[in-house]
């Protein structure tokens, strides 16, 4: 016999041989509806954290760009 403990004001549905299996999933309905939404949640800061590790990589390689680019002004002036 198993069931599932889902809520207090749920009663939980034990299985036996008389019971419908389409019954007895029926209670998982909440638990897998909380799933989904702590999956998506998490799936939309994945993807909110990878736009800000990308744009952090464009903010460095925009950086280096400029300290090299800099630093080969200042030696073609002192060069002079």
């Amino acid at each position: 016999m198993y069931c599932l403990e889902s809520g207090p004001d749920t009663e939980p549905i034990a299985v036996t041989k008389d019971t419908a299996i389409v019954e007895f999933f029926k209670q998982f309905n909440p638990v897998l509806e909380q799933k989904d939404e702590k999956l998506m949640r998490q799936a939309e800061e994945i993807g909110r954290l990878r736009e800000q590790l990308e744009q952090a990589r464009r903010d460095i390689e925009r950086l280096e760009v400029g300290k090299n680019g800099s630093t080969g002004l200042c030696q073609f002036f002192l060069k002079k």
